[in-house]
């Protein structure tokens, strides 16, 4: 075999074998897609038969991702419902972790047959100190456990459902406070500070929040 023949076969072998490599690693993706469409299979056909409307579709091609991801929604899903969670209440994949740990405070609460009250008042506590919302209604946190207390929670449920909550109280008291010189409550900032007080607002909060807001 002369020299450039030589040549011409060691490129060949180098263009076989990277056609091979190619194939290979052709062939590790398809089996790996399967492997992770099974998954996906399994995740969704566990919803269907415990009653949840969600319904997973891969977001990536990382398919190793994926499968990790969606194992552990299966078992933290598992998880819930052996808790007593309301599989309907799952609607998306991505809710599963969030709704497993408000389950799990339930369970410690001793409160699980209470879920639907819980949950109603913990989306009351969000919407009335979401500052973004005009029509939130903000209080203290006192206020808000006196509510709670009306609804049928007691004190240490609803100190738990507002620690869910990372409520921002100093906020809240500025918020309360635009509200009440807004509605021509106040006359004075002395009197300011006194109707924040009253709302049961921290003596801290209500200096802060009087001294932001009032205008002389």
């Amino acid at each position: 075999m002369g020299f450039f023949d030589a040549i011409l076969h060691a490129a060949a072998i180098s263009a076989i074998e990277a056609r091979r490599e190619i194939r290979q690693d052709e062939q590790r993706k398809r089996v790996s897609m399967d492997h992770c469409l099974d998954v996906e299979d399994a995740l969704n056909d566990l919803f269907c038969r415990t009653g949840s409307p969600a319904f997973y579709i891969l977001s990536t091609r990382n398919y190793e991702l994926e499968v990790s991801k969606m194992r552990d929604w299966m078992q933290s899903y598992k998880e819930y419902l052996s808790l007593g969670g309301d599989a309907s209440i799952i609607k998306y994949a991505e809710d599963i972790d969030a709704e497993l740990r408000f389950m799990k405070g339930l369970s410690m609460l001793g409160k699980v047959s209470e879920q639907d009250k819980y949950r109603e008042n913990l989306k009351f506590i969000r919407s009335n100190t979401d500052l973004s919302d005009p029509y939130a209604e903000p209080n203290s946190r006192e206020g808000f456990i006196k509510y709670l207390y009306i609804a049928g929670i007691d004190r240490t449920g609803a100190t738990w459902l507002l620690d869910q909550c990372n409520v921002n109280w100093d906020k809240q008291a500025i918020r309360y406070a635009q509200n009440y010189i807004k509605e021509g409550l106040s006359h004075t900032k002395k009197e300011l500070i006194c109707d924040l007080i009253y709302a049961e607002f921290t003596e801290s909060q209500a200096q802060k929040a009087a001294d932001i807001c009032w205008k002389d």
